[in-house]
């Protein structure tokens, strides 16, 4: 799922270029992922975790966390967190 969604901030990426040609900065990208199984999410939600640890830290790596929605961890009722208090703002 990690690479997943790189390739898929890449697209948009590649997309938000060519729709603004003028830009020469991204927009903040949040990936959430949505998860549904029976069973409690156990991959790890950090992209470096993809590569042996004693390459982790390179710094040519991209680094990247996504936020995980477990529906299997949730009670009926319970709220979700937004997992960063900025978030709102980039929603406006």
């Amino acid at each position: 799922m990690r690479f997943r969604l790189l390739k898929y901030m890449c697209r948009m990426g590649d997309e938000f270029f060519k729709q603004r040609p003028e830009q020469s900065e991204l927009p903040p990208i949040l990936p959430v992922v949505f998860y549904q199984g029976e069973r409690a999410w156990l991959p790890s939600t950090e992209f470096a975790d993809l590569f042996p640890a004693a390459e982790r830290e390179q710094s040519f790596l991209p680094r990247f966390t996504h936020y995980l929605i477990d529906q299997s961890a949730l009670t009926p009722g319970s709220a979700l967190v937004p997992p960063f208090p900025c978030i709102g703002g980039w929603l406006a």
